[in-house]
């Protein structure tokens, strides 16, 4: 009776082991993880959560003067500072939409999207850069 009461203690204790194995495995991650916030609380850090009440930052006011300026820096440009309208550009050479903007790359425009298929081209997209300089050159 005695061995068959030690097999079945051993039998218990087999299938206890792993069971207990993953609840420790468990419990000390979890008290780890708790471990870090308080730690990270306590140099003054940050949660998980993020603030997301924050104001987006206010632009800056340009002056027409600053704008009449950049007629006299090394700039690609064209018109009078003394118009009317004043337009500027700014692009990145490597930005595609900026050369989607510029209308000189149709196929560029039409593997972007249909909707910057150019009018030329049978779509219904008009680069704007063009546009302005037209307005520019026409006074």
């Amino acid at each position: 009776m005695s061995e068959v009461l030690v097999k079945n203690k051993s039998s218990l204790f087999e299938k206890l082991v792993p069971a207990l194995l993953i609840i420790t495995i468990g419990l000390a991650f979890l008290v780890g993880v708790l471990w870090q916030k308080v730690e990270n609380l306590g140099k003054g850090g940050t949660t998980a959560t993020t603030d997301t009440t924050q104001q987006a930052p206010q632009p800056k006011k340009i002056a027409i003067s600053q704008i009449k300026d950049l007629f006299n820096k090394d700039l690609v440009k064209f018109g009078d500072e003394n118009s009317k309208v004043i337009f500027v550009e700014v692009s990145d050479p490597s930005c595609p939409y900026c050369h989607v903007a510029g209308g000189l790359n149709p196929s560029l425009n039409s593997q972007i999207g249909p909707q910057f298929k150019l009018v030329k081209d049978g779509g219904t997209y008009i680069a704007p850069v063009p546009e302005m300089k037209k307005l520019v050159d026409s006074g």
